[in-house]
């Protein structure tokens, strides 16, 4: 069987339609998978929070502090220069 420039990009083309089907599956099950993460993040803090609010309210004062520093460390970089 002799290949000839016409039938390589008829495959080519082929393949890439496949691919941009398969692609689109791909992107819905992730679509699926971040909502099902997204929903077991709220819970767990949610479940942290109601069972040992102490440490949450550490974790987020921990969180904020964290933040600020950076800004602050941002603030004092750009005020240097």
């Amino acid at each position: 069987m002799r290949l000839n420039r016409n039938s390589v990009e008829v495959s080519y083309l082929r393949l890439i339609e496949e691919r941009s089907l398969g692609q689109s599956e791909w992107i819905d099950h992730m679509k699926w998978v971040r909502k099902v993460v997204l929903l077991l993040v709220v819970l767990f803090a949610v479940f942290f929070l109601v069972s040992r609010p102490v440490d949450a309210a550490a974790a987020v004062r921990g969180a904020f502090d964290a933040v600020s520093k950076g800004f602050s460390s941002v603030l004092i970089f750009f005020q240097s220069i």
